[in-house]
């Protein structure tokens, strides 16, 4: 019988749990991450844009990872304050177009604050259309991109309500699809409404300014994303009030971060 040799090779395959310490130090890492940020850009607004992708980042890792949270494992029953800000109405922008603008309300009391899972599906932007305002109009992509995000069914009524046709925009001429009759409004509301594509969810937002540019969105509109996270009257851009009322929720409800500051930090821990 021959022996053979077995030399181990390095990979990254084999997958390995953190204990609960080492999700606690995880966190602190990222914790430690927004506090300087936050600290770094607090009265010089010219970083705002690289500050503010630097804390998405972390607000993506810590409150829209939706399988093996870090926060829900050391705290199961985590929750974040609601969103509660000024309503702007922005009908010039596009009729019946809403932003939820900072800075945000902080309820301190912890018995009205709502789960992570609640906390990702607040709007932080939305439409209040009626059916008549509902544009007739889509170019093939944005069509396909609604109809991948619809059930079968919903998706068979989507396409019957619609016909070929041709489109000029900025001068040039595409394919894409208008609805067959204006009485079907009602009923593509309704559908649009179901797959949330007049809303923009806090989940939606802040992947979005963690990826490309565009990458999930048409790229005609894009630029209402950083304009929602534009805020000329106050340095505070609403994703630094964001970050503010994760740490704050983070110190109140995990114990090991009570005392937890930039001040107390010691740089060999």
């Amino acid at each position: 019988m021959t022996t053979e040799k077995y030399k181990p090779q390095l990979n990254f395959v084999n997958e390995m749990a953190l204990s609960k310490k080492g999700i606690i130090d995880e966190i602190k890492t990222d914790l430690t991450a927004m506090m300087i940020t936050l600290d770094y850009g607090k009265d010089d607004i010219r970083y705002n844009d690289a500050i503010d992708k630097i804390l998405a980042i972390n607000l993506r890792k810590l409150l829209c990872e939706k399988k093996n949270n870090v926060l829900e494992k050391v705290c199961p029953d985590f929750k974040m304050p609601p969103l509660k800000g000024n309503i702007l109405h922005c009908d010039k922008l596009s009729k019946g177009f809403c932003i939820v603008c900072g800075p945000y309300s902080l309820d301190k009391d912890i018995n009205n604050w709502i789960s992570i899972n609640e906390w990702r599906e607040q709007n932080i932007a939305y439409h209040t259309i009626q059916p008549d305002d509902v544009y007739p109009y889509f170019d093939n992509i944005i069509f396909k991109q609604i109809c991948n995000k619809m059930k079968p069914n919903d998706k068979d009524t989507f396409k019957g309500l619609f016909t070929d046709c041709f489109l000029e925009c900025m001068g040039k001429t595409f394919e894409g699809k208008k609805l067959k009759s204006v009485d079907y409004s009602g009923q593509l509301l309704r559908l649009l409404n179901k797959i949330g594509y007049y809303d923009l969810s806090l989940y939606t937002f802040i992947k979005h300014l963690t990826d490309k540019t565009a990458a999930h969105i048409d790229y005609n509109i894009s630029f209402l994303i950083k304009t929602i996270n534009a805020n000329d009257l106050n340095i505070r851009t609403p994703i630094k009030d964001l970050s503010f009322q994760l740490i704050y929720a983070i110190k109140t409800q995990i114990p090991y971060f009570r005392d937890f500051s930039l001040q107390n930090l010691k740089c060999n821990e």
